[in-house]
């Protein structure tokens, strides 16, 4: 059997065909890819109020051109915020693929038994080579909360694993006179309780006593390395004495659950006895004027020299509020353009820039690159530069694209070599100058004459 051999083009149709679909498919394997992995950091089940740490890790097959974007949690039963830690670099090598990124905590504490339900979490990632955005989204995530059974009535009670309460008084002394004042200070510490959590402590007002409280003040503890730790709640008022004889000041008491001891507990302060005597002498402040002299007084004094006096004092007291009112006005408006000034300089390319370079100074790899990032992104708003290679572009020799490269490695790839990072950034402000300078003068190129013919 004569088989018909294909002549022309259409013998090198086949070949043809194969090799577009070669390229095809090594083009979309060199498209960078995304990729979560959620883990909770605690074994289950927890019991409420005990913090639990969900640590995610951002992957892609490239590298990052920004970091990635962490939403705000919103858990039913729970309270979660992101760690002020910061990231952290990884790589790892999955399914015979390399992936590098970085990993960010959310620390999520429980208020009650029972399943707590986590969302998914959709995070934005910027990869190299990307056309741009990617996301990705983690699995919903249930943690198992320990049912701890109470008291009727104590549902509701504040939680934590340690509760303090304590008192000051100033003066120390208790032995006051009329007119003399006090000031007493009660202080709640809560380990694992956020401040907005902690009761307020009422002073109750007193016959003889007139009482002026305070405005609160709360303190949030975190640990850069344990997350949130506890706050503190801190309740004054001041009293004043106006009559003798002896007050008691009522003790305070705050009523919580111990999450480690299963009970409720009642943390207290003693009430505190104040003796107020009378002021030393009892005599008038002044003398008190014989009969003549108070006769001779009333003569002088007229309604027209009263009408005088009183519009001398409203006018004064007029000129002195207008005068404190333009006063303060002037303040506020020196602080606000100072907080607007001082928040230009700290997001400006140039504050940017000059953390890159102390970095560097520093040696820390992981910091000058990060660094790096932060400062790119200025210098796109203001000049549109894509991202650090581009900028790159601009050495004749290519010596900062090298020590780019390398820095990459070092961090994602496990290179052994260090980049010099004082080069990186000599080689990285030559650029940037010359960036400047090209915009700068486009920009002026866009400007009409200042004196037109």
């Amino acid at each position: 059997m004569i088989r018909a051999t294909p002549r022309g083009p259409i013998r090198w149709l086949a070949p043809l065909l194969l090799l577009l679909h070669a390229l095809l498919c090594t083009a979309q394997d060199a498209s960078p890819k995304v990729m979560l992995r959620a883990t909770l950091q605690s074994k289950q089940p927890v019991v409420p109020g005990q913090q639990v740490k969900l640590e995610i890790e951002a992957l892609t097959t490239t590298w990052f051109l920004h970091a990635p974007e962490f939403p705000t949690l919103d858990i039913p039963g729970a309270t979660a915020a992101l760690d002020d830690g910061g990231t952290s670099n990884l790589n790892a090598e999955i399914g015979g693929v390399k992936w590098f990124g970085v990993s960010r905590s959310y620390l999520i504490t429980p208020n009650e038994g029972g399943d707590v339900h986590i969302p998914a979490i959709e995070v934005t990632m910027y990869p190299g080579q990307a056309k741009g955005a990617m996301k990705a989204s983690t699995k919903p995530m249930v943690l198992k909360v320990k049912e701890v059974e109470r008291p009727p009535g104590t549902e509701n009670a504040l939680a934590s694993t340690q509760l303090s309460l304590s008192q000051t008084l100033s003066p120390t002394t208790t032995s006051l006179k009329v007119g003399d004042a006090v000031t007493r200070t009660i202080t709640i510490n809560a380990a694992g309780v956020h401040a907005m959590y902690l009761p307020p402590t009422e002073f109750k007002p007193q016959d003889g006593l007139a009482v002026y409280p305070k405005s609160p003040r709360t303190v949030e503890h975190d640990d850069q390395k344990a997350g949130f730790l506890g706050s503190t709640r801190t309740d004054s008022a001041t009293y004043v004495m106006r009559k003798t004889g002896d007050f008691t000041l009522p003790e305070v008491s705050v009523s919580w659950w111990d999450i480690k001891g299963g009970a409720m507990r009642t943390s207290t302060v003693p009430a505190v006895h104040l003796s107020v005597a009378a002021a030393p002498g009892n005599a008038a402040p002044f003398a008190i004027p014989v009969e003549n002299e108070i006769e001779q007084v009333r003569r002088k004094s007229s309604l027209p020299g009263l009408l005088h006096t009183g519009v001398l004092v409203v006018a004064g007291l007029v000129l002195g509020w207008v005068t404190i009112a333009v006063l303060l006005k002037l303040g506020r408006w020196l602080r606000r353009r100072w907080r607007e000034a001082r928040a230009r300089r700290a997001a400006s390319e140039a504050a940017a820039f000059a953390s890159f370079g102390q970095a560097c100074r520093k040696g820390d790899a992981q910091a000058s690159y990060a660094a790096l990032l932060r400062w790119i992104a200025r210098l796109r708003e203001e000049t549109g530069v894509v991202d650090a290679r581009a900028l790159c572009a601009r050495d004749a020799d290519g010596e900062g694209l090298r020590e780019l490269e390398a820095l990459e490695a070092c961090l994602f790839g496990g290179a052994a070599t260090r980049p010099s990072l004082n080069r990186l950034h000599k080689t990285m402000g030559e650029a940037r100058e010359q960036e400047l300078r090209a915009h700068r003068s486009a920009t002026a190129a866009l400007l009409p004459p200042l004196n037109p013919v």
